[in-house]
């Protein structure tokens, strides 16, 4: 049997705090008609700013809510 020691002070409230996390809204883009229909949101879980950040979110959302190539062409993905 292993037991873990509970961590006090700082580092209890630090790691309850977790990261900061921002929410990515994910469309359908429709081209002919000009609109954007929401289809559902991705986490933005990174501490820190990356320059891929964004790209790295279309390429997970392109992933989770599509299926042909034809709609990942027609998602995309935008902060809030």
């Amino acid at each position: 049997m292993v037991f873990r020691k509970r961590k006090v002070g700082k580092q209890a409230d630090h790691q309850a705090e977790g990261p900061p996390e921002k929410t990515v809204t994910v469309y359908h883009v429709d081209y002919v008609k000009q609109k954007k229909i929401p289809i559902g949101a991705v986490v933005e879980r990174r501490k820190k700013n990356r320059r891929e950040n964004l790209a790295g979110l279309l390429r997970i959302a392109r992933e989770k809510y599509s299926s042909t190539p034809q709609e990942a062409f027609q998602t995309a993905v935008e902060w809030e």
